[in-house]
C-alpha cells in the first residue's frame, strides 16, 4: 500500500483502486457497496478493520461514530451501576440524554439553573475549572467543591457521578436546602466529654451549672480555634470537633493532637479560676481518630451546621468513652499517631473493641497529650 494514510482518514479499496477519504466523503462512497478498510489513529493508538457487506445505514452509523470519537472517549459511571461511553468534548448532560437517561435540566442545559448538578467526587481534580456561567450558578447556591453542572461539564477522563436532584426536579427544587450536602474526604475527628456532669447538676442550681458549662465550652472552642479545628456539634456535656476540612490529613492529625494538649492546659486554668465554685476540679475525656467521612452542611433548612457523618465519627465517640476504662484523658488511635508522625509507644497500647463494629481499633491511652512530640507541619 506504500505510505500510511493520513491521521483520521479512511481508504476504500475496490479491486486495485485505493481511495483516501475524509469522513464526509466516505459517507457518500459507502453507498456503492465497496469494501471499506478503515484506519483510525487516536490517543489510544491505531485501529484497523474491514467492513464487508454491511447495509449502508450500518456503515454510515459506524463512520459517524468513528468521526465523533476521533479525539478520544471517556467513560461515565452512574451511581446506580450504569456505565456510558462518550466522546471527549460532549457534556455529561448530552451523554445522559443520548443514552435516554432522564436527568433534570429546567433551563434546557444553558447553565441558567442548577437542577442538573451532579457530584463528581475525586474526579473534580481531573476536570477543567468551571467557566464563568457555571461558576456563577454554583456560587449562587454555595455548592460544594465536588459539585458540577452536568450541562456545562465536558470530561476528558473517566469519572463517576451522582445526580443530586431527581429527574423530575423543578426550578423551585434548585435552591432547596436541608438534609445533607457534603463531600467524602479524610478528616481527623475529636470527641470530648466532661466527667461527672451529672453530679455537678445535683450539687448546683440549673443556672449555676449553665455558668460552669459555658465557661468550659468557651475554653474548648478557643482550643479548637487556635489549632485549626472546627467546632461541629454540641452534645450536651461534650462536643465534636473536626480537623482537616481543608483536605490535608497529615496536618489534621497533628493539629488534633495539639488541640487535645491545648484543651488540657485550658481546663487546668479554668479549674484554677473556678476553685471557689467547684467542690472538685472538672475532668474530661478526649477521643481522636481519623478516616473517611461525609463532611458538609447538614440538618434542617433553618438550622444547618457544618459537620460530619460516617463510621469514623461513631468510632471516635466510642474511643472517647474508653478514656474512663483506660483511666486516661486522651484515647488516641494508632491511625492518627501514624499519620501525624508521632511516637506514642511510651504510652499504654490497647486494642479497643468498638460496640456495633467488626474488628478492634488500635489505640494509645495518653494521660497528658502535652507529653507527645508533634512534628511541625509545613
Amino acid at each position: 500500500m506504500g505510505s500510511d494514510p493520513p491521521m483520521n482518514t479512511l481508504y476504500l479499496r475496490s479491486g486495485f483502486l485505493t481511495l483516501f477519504l475524509d469522513f464526509s466523503k466516505a459517507l457518500c462512497l459507502l453507498s456503492f457497496g465497496a469494501i471499506c478498510v478503515w484506519v483510525c489513529t487516536t490517543g489510544f493508538g491505531s485501529r484497523t478493520g474491514i467492513l464487508v457487506g454491511l447495509p449502508f445505514s450500518s456503515r454510515a452509523r459506524f463512520i459517524r461514530r468513528l468521526s465523533r470519537n476521533r479525539h478520544g472517549v471517556y467513560r461515565l459511571s452512574i451511581h446506580d451501576g450504569r456505565s456510558l461511553t462518550a466522546p471527549e468534548g460532549q457534556t455529561i448532560l448530552e451523554t445522559l440524554r443520548i443514552a435516554g437517561i432522564p436527568h433534570a435540566s429546567v433551563c434546557g442545559g444553558r447553565g441558567r439553573c442548577t437542577t442538573c448538578r451532579v457530584h463528581v467526587g475525586e474526579a473534580i481534580k481531573e476536570l477543567h475549572p468551571p467557566g464563568e456561567v457555571e461558576q456563577k450558578a454554583l456560587t449562587r447556591i454555595r455548592a460544594e467543591t465536588e459539585v458540577r453542572l452536568a450541562c456545562q461539564t465536558r470530561p476528558h477522563k473517566d469519572l463517576s457521578i451522582k445526580p443530586l436532584l431527581p429527574a423530575s426536579a423543578t426550578a423551585r427544587d434548585a435552591n432547596k436546602v436541608g438534609g445533607i450536602q457534603g463531600r467524602e474526604q479524610k478528616i481527623a475527628i475529636m470527641f470530648i466529654d466532661i466527667r461527672g456532669s451529672t453530679k455537678l447538676g445535683e450539687e448546683k442550681l440549673p443556672y449555676d451549672v449553665l455558668f460552669v458549662l459555658n465557661q468550659f465550652f468557651a475554653e474548648m472552642a478557643a482550643a479548637l480555634a487556635e489549632t485549626s479545628g472546627h467546632y461541629a456539634q454540641f452534645t450536651g456535656d461534650g462536643l465534636m470537633g473536626l480537623y482537616g476540612i481543608d483536605g490535608n490529613i497529615v496536618k489534621a492529625c497533628r493539629d488534633a493532637i495539639l488541640g487535645a494538649a491545648a484543651m488540657i492546659s485550658r481546663l487546668e486554668k479554668l479549674n484554677a479560676r473556678l476553685k471557689n465554685e467547684l467542690k472538685e476540679p472538672l475532668h474530661m475525656g478526649i477521643g481522636v481518630h481519623a478516616g473517611e467521612a461525609i463532611v458538609g452542611a447538614m440538618g434542617p433548612p433553618s438550622a444547618q451546621n457544618f459537620s460530619a457523618i460516617g463510621d469514623v465519627v461513631n468510632v471516635t465517640a466510642r474511643l472517647e468513652s474508653k478514656s474512663k476504662e483506660y483511666k486516661c484523658r486522651l484515647v488516641l488511635s494508632k491511625a492518627v499517631a501514624d499519620l501525624a508522625g508521632v511516637d506514642a509507644s511510651d504510652h499504654p497500647a490497647h486494642s479497643a473493641d468498638v460496640r456495633g463494629r467488626d474488628g478492634n481499633v488500635d489505640v494509645f491511652a495518653v494521660d497528658d497529650p502535652r507529653d507527645l512530640v508533634v512534628p511541625a507541619s509545613a
